[in-house]
């Protein structure tokens, strides 16, 4: 049964509304309802950039309560991926590794937006996938790592 749908996402905002309604300081609740904002503004099932602005002051929301949160710095990292902001993008995927080097979600994250974010062309993304030279920490290396720990989980 598939449950990614627009109507699926709209109750999990609903649901994380009424969590950080009830406790403010819930910095993962934060995050959470980051994610599903920014999710519906990417498969353009809400209310476009307003959707964006709202999920960068959940992610701020987060930060601020806990600035040393890693997983919140990787979601400032995807809000300015989908908004175009390289330069926010990199910085706060750095921030997010040197916070959480060991979080695979951390990991993940920050080597995606770092592989697919800026101003590269197709061939360029195709041929880092192919290059056999690349040292074992590149982001390809992390992607990987960050799926194969998200599997085993």
């Amino acid at each position: 049964m598939n449950t990614f749908s627009a109507e699926n996402n709209q109750k999990a905002i609903d649901c994380l509304k009424v969590a950080v309604a009830s406790d403010p300081s819930y910095a993962e609740a934060w995050i959470q309802y980051a994610a599903v904002t920014s999710w519906a503004y990417s498969q353009r099932w809400g209310g476009g950039k307003e959707d964006l602005k709202d999920a960068a002051n959940f992610a701020e929301k987060a930060i601020s309560l806990d600035p040393e949160y890693g997983a919140a710095h990787a979601m400032r990292a995807e809000i300015a991926y989908y908004d175009g902001d390289w330069s926010k993008m990199y910085d706060a995927a750095d921030k997010a590794l040197d916070l959480s080097p060991g979080d695979p979600t951390v990991v993940g994250k920050s080597a995606w937006y770092n592989a697919f974010g800026g101003d590269c062309t197709d061939k360029e993304i195709s041929d880092t996938f192919t290059n056999k030279d690349l040292p074992p920490t590149s982001f390809v290396s992390l992607i990987s790592l960050a799926i194969i720990v998200g599997a085993v989980k």
